[in-house]
C-alpha cells in the first residue's frame, strides 16, 4: 500500500459514512427475516423557520411504521444509561409522532402514546466519557436534531400524499444506531453520596444491553396544546422516546419491532382526534 493510499484510506475512515453504508447493508441482507424496507437514504430536510438543513441517514418502513434512522459512529465508546430503581417513569408509554389523512378532512399530526416492543430499559440520563458538566449533552443534541428532521419528514409525506381516497396513518419512530456499547447502571438513588454525588464500588449494577429507550423532554417543533393544566402535565406532554440501538443488534431487532396501541382499552390516538374534530362547530 502506498503512502497516498494510506492517506486516502485515513480520510475515508475519518468519516461516519462508511458506518452508515454498513448499517444499510445489514438491513438489506437481513430483509428475508423482517418486513422493513428502505424508503430513502440521505434524505434532505429543511427547517423552514431557521433555514437550517440536514440529511436523514435512512428512512425504513414496514406498513404504516417508519423508522427515521441516525447512524452514529464512535471511537471505542461506551454509553452508560442511568436507571434508578424503586421508581417508575411518570409516563409508562412511549411517545411517537403520528399522522392521519382522510378524504375531505383536515390532515392531523401529533405526538401520541403507543406501546413499543420489544421491551427495553427506559432512561432519561446518558453519560458519555469525556463529556464535562459544561458541555451540552451529546445524546440530547443528537436526538433533538433527529426529532426535528422526523417532523419535517412527516410533513413532507403528508404533502406528497395530498389526495387520499381512504384513511392513511403513519407512526414515526426515531432511532439512533451506534457502534458504542450500551450499558445500564441500575442504582438506588439513596445510595448516592450527597456530599460527592458519586457511588462507591459496591453500589449499582451494570449490564450491557442491545438497546435502550431514551425518554425525555427532547427538542422538537411541536407546539404544546392549549389544554395543559400544569407543569406536571406539560412535562408528560413534551416527553419523547428515542430508541438507541447497538449496531450489532439492529438487524436482529427489526423482526420483533411492533408499534401498537398503548393498551387494549385505548383507541388509536388519531381516532380520538377525529372524534374531537367532528364535535367542533
Amino acid at each position: 500500500m502506498t503512502i497516498e493510499d494510506r492517506t486516502l484510506r485515513s480520510i475515508a475512515n475519518a468519516s461516519g459514512f462508511l458506518f452508515q453504508l454498513r448499517v444499510e447493508r445489514e438491513i438489506l441482507q437481513s430483509s428475508a427475516g423482517h418486513n422493513w424496507q428502505i424508503l430513502s437514504r440521505e434524505h434532505r430536510w429543511v427547517d423552514q423557520f431557521s433555514n437550517k438543513e440536514g440529511f436523514i441517514d435512512l428512512v425504513i418502513a414496514s406498513s404504516a411504521g417508519r423508522m427515521v434512522v441516525e447512524c452514529k459512529r464512535t471511537q471505542d465508546a461506551s454509553w452508560v444509561f442511568l436507571v434508578p430503581t424503586g421508581t417508575t417513569p411518570v409516563s409508562s408509554w412511549d411517545k411517537f409522532l403520528w399522522t392521519h389523512q382522510q378524504m375531505s378532512c383536515r390532515n392531523l399530526s401529533s405526538w401520541g402514546e403507543f406501546s413499543l416492543s420489544p421491551e427495553a430499559p427506559i432512561s432519561q440520563f446518558c453519560v458519555v466519557r469525556g463529556q464535562g458538566e459544561n458541555d451540552s449533552p451529546m445524546l440530547e443534541r443528537l436526538s433533538g436534531v433527529l426529532l426535528r428532521s422526523l417532523e419535517y419528514l412527516a410533513a413532507e409525506e403528508i404533502e406528497i400524499a395530498a389526495s387520499v381516497t381512504r384513511p392513511v396513518y403513519r407512526i414515526y419512530l426515531p432511532v439512533i444506531v451506534t457502534n458504542a456499547t450500551l450499558h445500564t447502571l441500575r442504582i438506588d438513588s439513596s445510595q448516592i453520596s450527597l456530599s460527592s454525588g458519586t457511588i462507591d464500588e459496591s453500589m449499582g449494577t451494570f449490564e450491557e444491553v442491545p438497546f435502550v429507550k431514551f425518554r425525555k423532554n427532547l427538542s422538537s417543533s411541536y407546539k404544546r396544546p392549549g389544554s395543559i393544566s400544569g407543569l406536571t402535565q406539560a412535562n408528560i406532554e413534551y416527553d419523547r422516546t428515542v430508541l438507541v440501538v447497538n449496531s450489532e443488534h439492529f438487524a436482529a431487532m427489526l423482526p420483533n419491532t411492533r408499534i401498537q396501541r398503548k393498551d387494549d382499552f385505548t383507541d388509536w390516538p388519531w381516532d380520538n382526534a377525529r372524534e374531537l374534530e367532528q364535535r367542533r362547530p
